[in-house]
């Protein structure tokens, strides 16, 4: 409610980001977030906690690729290159 006040647009995933992530990837997501945090941290072996981490496993290809078939991330990379 607040973020629609202030103008906020929300895009949600689910069952969670980790979630969206797997969809990414071409898996399909558990439908529990500890477990899709769980299996990406299996498939990435990464600490995903650090932001720098996820640059090779999501690169701009793979995410472009990936929009065409997940609106939610197509909602996600149009805010973020500016666009309505």
């Amino acid at each position: 409610m607040e973020a629609r006040k202030a103008a906020i647009e929300m895009v949600g995933s689910s069952p969670c980001l980790e979630g969206l992530l797997l969809s990414i990837l071409g898996k399909r997501p558990p439908e529990k977030s500890d477990a899709c945090k769980k299996l990406i941290k299996q498939l990435l072996d990464l600490d995903l906690t650090e932001r720098t981490s996820y640059g090779a496993a999501f690169s701009k290809a793979v995410l472009e690729s990936a929009r065409t078939r997940l609106p939610e991330l197509d909602r996600l990379l149009r805010l973020y290159e500016g666009r309505p």
